[in-house]
């Protein structure tokens, strides 16, 4: 009897997991959280300052991040894991881009080699399904820029070089 009024009273559970990759954009508390911080350090050559590595990287941006979240959320149809995640660039293309919007930028060497690793592909239907339309890296990227310059985190390569 009382697995029967249990059944018939427990809650349902819907479980929805985001799995996010690194979170870049406008930061609202006070201190710089990983991603970014991992961000600041490539762009003023603190980390990979003897070369790319010969691997892939994927972003998302802060604000899509929180728009997937809300959306399982307000789906009731939304259940099990979903990606959270713009694309995956090799890191030689991923430096390049980050040179390109911060000309101050150090140099970092590119990877040279013939086994240049492929960027990871990802199966972002379910992601999709959720009707949330990420940004293109490139403005990923251009947002963080200008948070972390914004917040005088960023050398230019002559205050490195001295």
């Amino acid at each position: 009897a009382r697995a029967r009024q249990w059944a018939a009273t427990k809650p349902s559970i819907r479980y929805a997991a985001i799995a996010p990759t690194a979170v870049l954009g406008k930061m609202l508390q006070p201190a710089v959280n990983e991603s970014m911080a991992f961000l600041a350090e490539i762009l003023n050559a603190d980390r990979f300052a003897d070369g790319c590595p010969n691997d892939s990287m994927s972003f998302v941006d802060v604000v899509d991040c929180a728009a997937i979240h809300v959306a399982a959320y307000e789906n009731p149809d939304a259940v099990g894991r979903y990606l959270c995640v713009c694309e995956s660039q090799h890191w030689n293309d991923i430096v390049a881009l980050l040179k390109d919007l911060h000309p101050d930028m150090p140099v970092i060497p590119p990877y040279v080699g013939d086994d240049i690793a492929s960027p990871t592909k990802f199966d972002r239907t379910k992601q999709d399904s959720l009707g949330i339309h990420v940004k293109p890296i490139r403005t990923i990227f251009a947002t963080a820029v200008a948070e972390l310059a914004s917040r005088g985190l960023l050398r230019s390569s002559q205050s490195s070089s001295t």
